[in-house]
């Protein structure tokens, strides 16, 4: 998708820019219709970077797309339904945690850059919700959707510690959950 080489009479578009371009116009007014479109586009920004497709996360991460999520992870969206801002907030996190699977522990700038866009005030107030949702969940899907979202915003908070988690981080962490 980033590039096509000469297939397309010699011209290459690289779609994954134009994805992102069209996350941003979407992600700009969030209602209902906005939200499910932007879920989607992350979506199909997250089945690029399977595999792990190296080329895809280091294209990604020089877009504004880290930018983007960071607003969608620690925005309120009052025109969002419950559940349309869970799955978009839960996408927003399986794409950052898709930008950081299978690198190198040689090669951390992918990490590093996603680390460093993360608001982790924005992880928090996220966490925090989970925890409120999973009291009051009915179906025993949406509780397993929580839960599979608080451990992926695990993997995001381990990623910001390259060199493993001491007892302060784990203190930290833990008091990032219950405060």
């Amino acid at each position: 998708l980033r590039d096509q080489g000469d297939a397309v009479k010699g011209q290459s578009v690289n779609l994954l820019d134009e994805i992102v371009k069209f996350v941003e116009v979407t992600a700009k007014k969030l209602d209902n219709v906005t939200a499910e479109l932007t879920t989607q586009l992350l979506d199909t920004l997250t089945e690029t970077l399977q595999g792990p497709c190296e080329a895809n996360q280091d294209a990604l991460v020089k877009t504004n797309v880290l930018e983007i999520n960071n607003r969608v992870i620690g925005g309120k969206l009052p025109e969002v339904s419950r559940k349309n801002c869970h799955e978009l907030k839960q996408a927003s996190i399986v794409f950052l945690n898709s930008l950081c699977e299978g690198r190198s522990v040689d090669d951390l700038t992918v990490q590093q850059a996603v680390v460093r866009s993360m608001s982790m005030g924005a992880l928090k107030r996220r966490l925090v919700a989970i925890i409120q949702h999973m009291g009051v969940a009915k179906s025993r899907d949406m509780r397993s959707s929580l839960k599979t979202e608080a451990y992926e915003i695990m993997q995001l908070i381990i990623a910001a510690c390259p060199d493993g988690l001491d007892a302060q981080d784990v203190d930290g962490a833990t008091a990032l959950m219950i405060a």
